[in-house]
C-alpha cells in the first residue's frame, strides 16, 4: 500500500506530492522551525542553574579536557558507562565554555533541536507506513507544539532525544524495506543501527523485534540476508568501540556496561519501579557509585565491567529469592511504561491518551491490512521490553514517542481496507508469498 494509490483523497495526494517533492522539504523546514523555536524559548526562560552531575556530562568532561573516556562517578578510571556519541557531543560545548551552566544552555538546546527534528520526519514516517501526508502532519504537529515529556525532549545531558531522532530515521528506512527486503536498504538499517546505538544502547531490542517479526511475516530467503547484512554492518560501525573498550578496560563491549549497576538499582529491597522515586531516596545514595564512597572505591579496585557483573549477579540473586515481589515491580513497570506518570495531572492525562490513540490507531491499520503496522508495532513493543526488568521513566519511554503518535494519527487515514486474496492473505506488493 502506497499513500498515491487509487483510493487517497485527492486533498491527501497533493500534499503527499508536496511532501515528497520540493515543496515537502518546507513541510519539514516548517515543522522544525516552529518545534526548536518553541522548546529554545521554554529553555531560555528556565535558569540554567548548576553543572549536572549525571554520568555523561561527567564523561564528557573528561572527554573535554583529557580526551579519554573516563570518571563516570568522579575518579574512577576508564569508562564506557555510557555509550559513546553522547559524551562526544556534550564535550564540544563544555569544550567551548567549560563546565558551566553555559555549556548546559548549549547541550539543552542542542537536545531541543534533536527533537525538533525527530518530530519533523513524522510526515515522511506516515507516508512510508502507508497512511499519507495528513495523518502524517497531524502527528508533527501535535508532537512539536505540545511538548508533553518536556524535560526528555530539551534535555540534551540525557541521550532520549537523541534517540528519538534514531528511532525515528530507523522506522523510516526499516520501513521503506519492509517486505521487500533489498541488500542495498540492509546496508543503510546497518549503519544507521550502529550508529543509534553507539547513542543508545536500548535500540538494539528495535532491530531484534523486526528480525523476529520479519521472519514471522516473510520469506526466510530475503529476511536471513537482509538482517545478516544489517547486523553485519551495524557490528562493523560499533567494532572501533568495542577494541577502545578492550584495550582501556580489557573486554570488547560493544555498548556500554551499565547493564548489571541498572539491574541492581531496579531490583533490591529498597526501591520502586519509578526511577524518579529511586534517585530521591536515601538507599540511592547508599547504593549507586555516583555518590556513594565506599561503592565509588569498588568500582576503583575492580574496575566498571567486573563491578556491573557483581551487581548483575547480586540482582539476580534477589530476583531468584524475591520471585514475587520482582513479578510486582514488573507489572508496575510495563504499566508505568505505557502510562507513565508526570509532574502535571494534565501531563499524566495527555500521555496516557498518546497510548490508548495509538493501541486503536495499530488496531485500526490491523483492520485495513495495512503491512507497515508490524514494523512500527514491534518497534514501540520492542523498545520496552528491557523496561520490565529495568526501573523506568517517561524519559525513557520518549524514544518511541513519535511511533506512538504516528500510530494514532492512522485513525484518521480514510482509506478502504485492502482487498483480500484467495479469501486467505492480504494482497501486498510483497510477503504475499509463504514460500519459505
Amino acid at each position: 500500500m502506497r499513500p498515491q494509490d487509487a483510493t487517497t483523497p485527492w486533498g491527501a495526494a497533493f500534499l503527499t506530492r508536496m511532501w515528497m517533492g520540493k515543496s515537502g522539504i518546507r513541510w519539514g523546514v516548517i515543522l522544525f522551525c516552529m518545534g526548536l523555536l518553541l522548546r529554545v524559548a521554554l529553555v531560555m526562560l528556565r535558569t540554567p542553574g548548576d553543572v549536572p552531575h549525571w554520568e555523561t556530562f561527567r564523561i564528557a568532561q573528561s572527554l573535554a579536557t583529557k580526551g579519554s573516556y573516563a570518571g563516570a562517578f568522579g575518579d574512577s578510571g576508564p569508562s564506557a558507562h555510557c555509550a559513546p556519541l553522547l559524551p562526544l557531543l556534550q564535550a564540544i560545548p563544555i569544550r567551548m565554555f567549560g563546565p558551566t551552566p553555559r555549556a548546559t544552555l548549549a547541550i539543552n538546546i542542542m537536545g531541543s533541536a534533536s527533537s525538533a527534528l525527530g518530530y519533523a520526519l513524522l510526515p515522511t514516517l506516515a507516508v512510508a507506513s502507508g497512511l499519507g501526508i495528513v495523518p502524517g502532519i497531524v502527528a508533527g504537529l501535535a508532537g512539536e507544539l505540545i511538548p508533553i515529556n518536556f524535560m526528555a525532549q530539551t534535555s540534551g545531558v540525557a541521550d532520549a532525544s537523541y534517540a528519538f531522532l534514531f528511532v525515528n530515521v530507523l522506522s523510516i528506512v526499516m520501513c521503506r524495506a519492509w517486505g521487500a527486503f533489498p541488500p542495498r536498504q540492509a546496508l543503510k538499517t546497518g549503519l544507521v543501527m550502529g550508529l543509534a546505538c553507539l547513542m543508545n544502547a536500548g535500540i538494539l531490542q528495535i532491530f531484534v523485534a523486526w528480525a523476529a517479526v520479519a521472519a514471522l511475516r516473510c520469506p526466510l530467503r530475503r529476511v536471513v540476508p537482509f538482517f545478516g547484512i544489517a547486523g553485519l554492518v551495524a557490528a562493523c560501525v560499533m567494532t572501533p568501540w568495542a577494541i577502545r573498550n578492550y584495550i582501556a578496560l580489557g573486554s570488547p563491549i560493544f555498548t556500554r556496561t551499565n547493564f548489571g549497576l541498572e539491574l541492581y538499582m531496579s531490583n533490591n529491597d529498597y526501591m520502586t519501579a519509578e526511577e524518579s522515586v529511586n534517585v530521591k531516596s536515601q538507599a540511592f545514595h547508599v547504593l549507586h557509585p555516583s555518590d556513594s564512597g565506599v561503592e565509588l572505591a569498588l568500582v576503583r579496585t575492580l574496575g566498571e565491567v567486573a563491578y556491573s557483573e557483581g551487581k548483575k549477579r547480586q540482582a539476580l540473586a534477589w530476583i531468584e529469592q524475591h520471585k514475587e515481589r520482582f513479578l510486582a515491580l514488573s507489572t508496575q513497570r510495563v504499566a508505568l511504561f505505557w502510562f507513565p506518570h508526570m509532574l502535571r495531572l494534565w501531563q499524566t492525562c495527555l500521555e496516557a491518551a498518546m497510548t490508548l490513540l495509538a493501541l486503536a490507531g495499530a488496531i485500526v491499520m490491523f483492520r485495513k491490512r495495512n503491512p507497515f503496522v508490524w514494523p512500527l508495532t514491534a518497534a514501540a513493543v520492542g523498545y520496552s521490553l528491557v523496561y520490565i526488568i529495568i526501573q523506568t521513566s517517561p524519559r525513557y519511554r520518549f524514544p518511541v514517542e513519535g511511533i506512538i503518535l504516528v500510530l494514532g494519527s492512522a485513525l484518521l487515514d480514510r482509506r478502504r481496507p485492502r482487498p483480500l486474496h484467495n479469501g486467505r492473505e492480504p494482497l501486498m506488493p510483497f510477503c504475499d508469498d509463504k514460500k519459505r
